[in-house]
């Protein structure tokens, strides 16, 4: 994966997320094979809303 952190805290820009989601995906299907990326990815995005509604609360 290419480093596009802006930071040392690892933060990456918004623009770039779609790449590295997809470089991500790619790593998990390699590393895990198709199936069970799938699951994985299906938990990682459920989770996605409630943690970025979270984020938001937390910032205001």
């Amino acid at each position: 994966m290419s480093d596009q952190r802006d930071n040392d805290q690892g933060e990456v820009d918004e623009g770039d997320t779609g790449q590295v989601e997809s470089e991500v995906i790619e790593r998990l299907r390699q590393t895990l094979g198709a199936s069970s990326a799938s699951r994985v990815l299906s938990v990682i995005r459920s989770q996605m809303v409630p943690l970025i509604a979270h984020q938001e609360y937390l910032r205001s």
